[in-house]
């Protein structure tokens, strides 16, 4: 799931009180105290403690930046999250899968090499060619003095992805979420400082700083958590990367088009639009991230590591998922009649009646985003039972779907928007589908063995 980086803000202070603890109540009916249930609910309540951070500082940001340098930020962010896919080469989530501790260690170190190679490759590239491709692909032109910091925050990011799958491995979820805690907060410490002081790209030095200490912090708790390549060999390290080399044979090129088909929209709208516009539609897919930085995000590193284990044991999985399906399905409708309805005059408040477009880009995106949080934790399964080429035709056709949006260069930005959140719709309604056939089939395989 390359949802590696999909970071989300609100703008509620008391989050924690009206969303985190409904959920958890929730959830509590339908699984009881299971194993599952504890997992979830460390993973929620400390993914929420640390987006109380971002929560608080969002509207103080928004005034301290302008629209303008949001826009080169989500641009500068899009290329990090794609850059992060290829660098791990999907080894990330495969540490989760061995039986043998050992056999992960080898695949964690593969991926780390393989994660700062490929940082290198990237740093070259834009040292030589980096200000032409921007102005092929028509970047801002203030994006080109940050351009080599990029392949630093890719390193950041893929490798803490690594680190973190060890982690859920182990069960180690307090330690997640606290990474999470101080990654937010030395991202909205050091964004404040920077904003306070004038300083230029405060947001993207801010982001990086944060990235920075979520990977140091994930070494020290990776290594905490029995994490060592003492015995690590580079034998066994090719040998057990060529093991599961059908993750990066199968899996990245779809999952990567399918981490460009999330960001072709902030492309195609700072192409067709304007910086402004992009900042706008950037707040917007910020708060509406929430849930799924906040929830649907926590609860697929636990389905990860239960769904792995079920498979392992001969167990079905499909009245998991859908007891998680209905408690998110039910989050997501009322959440969505909130935003529909009070959109604009929400953002006008928080942030300032220069973000009302933001707020009403949100009315409508807010019932695609609806339909991604009941259902993006869910795929997480074809990594799980290791079906993952199933998810990757889908993978595919979700790119083709995004760049059907490329042919939409005459319309208003509202428009535009609409024809967005109808793709989205119909792409995430037949990846439930898939999920469901899926599950359905490893649940029917159990019965007839």
């Amino acid at each position: 799931m390359n949802e590696i980086k999909f970071l989300a803000y609100t703008y509620d202070a008391h989050i924690a009180e009206k969303v985190v603890t409904p959920l958890l109540i929730m959830m509590k009916k339908l699984f009881g105290r299971s194993e599952y249930f504890k997992n979830s609910f460390t993973l929620i309540l400390g993914i929420g403690l640390a987006q109380t951070i971002p929560v608080l500082l969002q509207p103080i940001l928004r005034r301290m930046y302008t629209p303008e340098e949001f826009g080169v930020f989500a641009v500068f962010f899009s290329i990090v999250s794609i850059l992060a896919i290829v660098a791990n080469y999907r080894y990330a989530h495969v540490v989760v899968i061995p039986e043998k501790d050992q056999t992960s260690k080898n695949v964690a170190a593969g991926a780390l090499v393989l994660i700062t190679i490929t940082c290198i490759i990237i740093f070259l590239v834009l040292l030589f060619f980096g200000e032409a491709i921007f102005q092929k692909l028509g970047f801002p032109s203030e994006l080109n003095k940050w351009s080599l910091l990029i392949p630093v925050s890719v390193f950041f990011v893929s490798g803490s992805l690594v680190l973190n799958s060890w982690l859920t491995r182990k069960k180690k979820f307090k330690s997640i979420a606290s990474n999470k805690f101080l990654r937010r907060a030395g991202e909205g410490g050091s964004q404040v400082s920077f904003g306070y002081s004038k300083q230029s790209g405060g947001l993207i030095m801010g982001s990086i700083i944060g990235d920075a200490l979520n990977f140091i912090v994930s070494f020290f708790q990776f290594k905490r958590a029995g994490g060592n390549f003492e015995n690590v060999t580079k034998k066994e390290v090719v040998a057990d990367l060529k093991c599961y080399k059908a993750f990066p044979k199968y899996n990245l090129l779809p999952t990567l088009l399918d981490t460009v088909s999330l960001f072709i929209p902030v492309f195609i709208i700072t192409n067709f639009y304007s910086k402004e516009i992009t900042g706008q539609f950037d707040l917007s897919r910020q708060i509406l991230a929430l849930p799924l930085a906040l929830i649907s995000v926590a609860l697929s590193q636990v389905l990860l590591q239960s769904i792995a284990q079920r498979s392992k044991s001969k167990q079905e999985i499909l009245p998991l998922l859908r007891k998680n399906f209905l408690a998110l399905a039910l989050m997501g409708v009322v959440g969505s009649l909130v935003l529909y309805a009070f959109s604009v005059q929400i953002f006008s408040f928080v942030f300032g009646d220069q973000w009302v477009l933001a707020g009403e880009l949100t009315s409508v995106l807010v019932f695609s985003y609806a339909l991604k949080f009941a259902i993006s934790p869910l795929t997480i399964t074809f990594i799980a039972i290791e079906k993952i080429k199933i998810s990757s035709f889908w993978q595919v056709g979700y790119f083709g779907s995004m760049c059907i949006l490329l042919t939409f260069d005459n319309m208003s930005i509202h428009d535009f928007i609409k024809f967005y959140v109808i793709i989205e719709i119909v792409a995430y309604s037949i990846y439930a589908c898939l999920v469901y056939l899926v599950a359905k089939s490893h649940d029917q395989g159990l019965t007839k063995n």
